[in-house]
């Protein structure tokens, strides 16, 4: 039976996809339960609990260091 753990829930899909994309070309298993509920009613994203990225149990290190390296770069206030 294979498990899956949510290491992810985040309010931007895009940003969601981009962390989900980058876990796939490391080799991870990774499943996206709201990317088609976020496309719908994108207005309920916070309600819905965010962006969530589930990886498979067995993939979760790999998962949590490539996840890691991953850092929201924004614009300083002006």
């Amino acid at each position: 039976m294979s498990s899956w753990t949510e290491i992810a829930a985040l309010f931007d899909p895009v940003e969601g996809a981009i962390i989900a994309t980058s876990l796939r070309a490391g080799g991870v298993r990774v499943v996206e339960p709201d990317i088609h509920i976020h496309s719908v009613r994108p207005d309920m994203r916070l309600a819905f609990g965010g962006y969530r990225i589930w990886v498979h149990t067995n993939d979760l290190e790999q998962a949590r260091e490539i996840a890691g390296t991953w850092h929201r770069s924004s614009p300083e206030p002006v």
